[in-house]
């Protein structure tokens, strides 16, 4: 089993995440970030808040460690996390 880790980056980030309430709000804020939430988010079911996904609580954290994993920038209250490696637990 691998274990995500992930450190604050300098780059511009490619997702922004909010919370809002029990919900979370995800929206790309590059091509890059657009493409991989279309490719591996985004369904007919999605709900969609203006230009965010809504994605509930028990959710989130899955998504957001696939988002680094796949070498994305997620800004989370002001940081920019970033995938620094594996590391096998």
């Amino acid at each position: 089993m691998s274990e995500t880790q992930a450190t604050i980056s300098t780059e511009y980030p490619d997702v922004d995440v909010h919370r809002e309430g029990t919900l979370f709000l995800v929206g790309a804020t590059t091509d890059k970030g657009a493409r991989w939430l279309g490719e591996n988010v985004v369904t007919e079911d999605t709900t969609w808040w203006l230009s965010s996904i809504v994605v509930e609580h028990r959710y989130i954290e899955d998504l957001v460690c696939g988002m680094i994993d796949a070498g994305l920038v997620v800004n989370y209250k002001g940081h920019k996390l970033a995938l620094v490696r594996k590391v096998e637990v």
